[in-house]
């Protein structure tokens, strides 16, 4: 029996191994488990902890090309709580270096029913792995992306650092790109952080590591919210192409779905909606054939369209951030007094700037101006005022259009015409140097409105309503009608 276990051992790497050459992750992932449970028959002389462990990591690195999240998470629990018991820092690194891949180019904790466990074991076993400083910064770096939603930011972001601190102190190329990766994937699609990400992103690509090609496909992926925030439209539909020839390459389901969002994203900036729809219900079904479906992508990225569409009125709020969901629709209805009620709740909560904030404060500042609400306009003024050289993207899921235009419209609001033409003038150039024609026509609709009245301005304002109806962009066209 103890031959016959060597035998299937041997039989059970290679054929992982050849699978993992293909890049077929579900299939490997499969014989690294087989492995794992022959080396577990192997007579204890010739079990050696370390053999197991790299039996264990390369599951689990399988698992995580392969999109299985949930999965991925159960063996990684289990695996630390091994590690711990026996003593074996490395493992517990090589572990949640894994996990950090785990979600493609978002977040490990964005996927599986429940990261909770996960997250506290990585905590709790942070002082275990102190005095190994790779496994310290691969820890900090896993537990850091896991805590992307603390209340303090200043908690993962500090851990962040000290991870990258450790691991460039080490100059280990694998714990460096374990760092980097982590603090991009920390700060992905979260528009404050976007310079900073773009660097790292660089870094990162030029860097030779044993994990490159998955990372690369990362990064691209990463690299396409990022530019896409920052106005560089161009850039980030290379790093979109890119990042699908590597996913095609290296059969990399959950991020060739992360990249199917950011296309129809792309198309939406660029007014093809019926070209966004297709990708939308394309990414929806691939969602529901890996362990993605909990992530509440696919009802953020329908009520962005939508929002373009200006059918929101109808539309259920969902579960990614619904309150400020909830606003948009009740201002899509005109129930102005619980927009009210429900911006003066949104802004006493608070929260930390997440990968939502700016495209969710762009719509309710929409609102605002929509329901000509002055006393908040000042506020979400404020609020967005650091963002007018960006395009608020909600991650790869959504776009609502141009900060710069929606601030033009609050400073129009208040009556201060010259602020309002100047923001006017910077969303403009954005959208004609990236070719966004919704864009253009919200333009075009606010500088009729900062027009004297006359016979000209009517007509105008009416031909901008026609246009809208006629590229679907319904809600403008009601609200280009609507004006006196």
């Amino acid at each position: 029996q103890q031959v016959l276990a060597r035998v299937v051992l041997d039989a059970c790497v290679t054929a992982a191994r050849e699978a993992t050459e293909r890049w077929n992750s579900e299939e490997a992932a499969r014989w690294w488990d087989d492995a794992v449970r022959a080396f577990d028959l192997l007579p204890a002389a010739e079990r050696s902890p370390g053999d197991r462990d790299d039996l264990l990591v390369a599951r689990v690195e399988a698992l995580a090309r392969a999109g299985r999240g949930q999965t991925v998470l159960d063996v990684v629990d289990a695996g630390l709580l091994d590690a711990v018991r026996d003593g074996r820092t490395s493992t517990a690194g090589r572990l949640a270096a894994a996990l950090l891949r785990a979600a493609g180019a978002w977040p490990w904790v964005s996927y599986g029913k429940d990261p909770g466990p996960v997250l506290d074991r990585l905590a709790a076993l942070e002082p275990f792995v102190a005095a190994d400083r790779a496994a310290h910064a691969r820890v900090l770096a896993a537990l850091a992306v896991g805590s992307c939603y603390h209340p303090d930011s200043s908690v993962p972001d500090g851990m962040s650092r000290t991870a990258l601190e450790i691991a460039r102190g080490l100059a280990d190329p694998d714990v460096v790109a374990d760092a980097l990766l982590g603090r991009i994937l920390l700060y992905s699609g979260v528009a404050t952080h976007s310079r900073e990400s773009a660097r790292l992103t660089d870094e990162l690509l030029a860097l030779p590591h044993q994990q490159a090609r998955f990372d690369e496909v990362i990064a691209h992926a990463v690299a396409s919210m990022t530019l896409m925030n920052l106005g560089d439209v161009d850039a980030a539909t290379s790093h979109v192409r890119l990042g699908i020839a590597g996913c095609d390459l290296l059969r990399l389901p959950v991020l060739r779905v992360q990249l199917r969002w950011m296309e129809a994203t792309l198309a939406a900036w660029h007014g093809d909606f019926a070209e966004t729809r297709r990708h939308y219900d394309t990414a929806t079904q691939f969602h529901l054939q890996t362990e993605l479906y909990t992530a509440g992508s696919s009802d953020l990225a329908t009520n962005t369209l939508e929002w373009e569409y200006g059918t929101l009125a109808d539309a259920d709020p969902g579960t990614v951030e619904p309150d400020s969901w909830s606003i948009a629709i009740a201002g899509a209805r005109r129930d102005t007094a619980t927009v009210i009620r429900d911006i003066e709740q949104w802004a006493a909560k608070g929260a930390p700037f997440t990968w939502t904030t700016l495209g969710h404060r762009t719509l309710i500042a929409r609102v605002v101006a929509d329901l000509a609400l002055v006393d908040y306009a000042e506020m979400f003024l404020e609020l967005l005022d650091p963002f007018t050289d960006r395009i608020a993207t909600v991650g790869q899921v959504g776009v609502i259009g141009s900060v710069a235009e929606v601030c033009a419209r609050l400073q129009a609001l208040l009556g201060r015409t010259d602020a309002a033409a100047a923001l006017l003038d910077r969303a403009e150039d954005l959208a004609t140097r990236t070719s966004s024609p919704p864009t253009l026509l919200r333009c075009r609709l606010l500088r009729a409105q900062l027009r004297p009245d006359s016979p000209e301005r009517s007509r105008e304002i009416a031909a901008i309503a026609d246009e809208a109806a006629r590229t679907g962009m319904l809600g403008l066209a009601a609200y280009a009608r609507s004006i006196p």
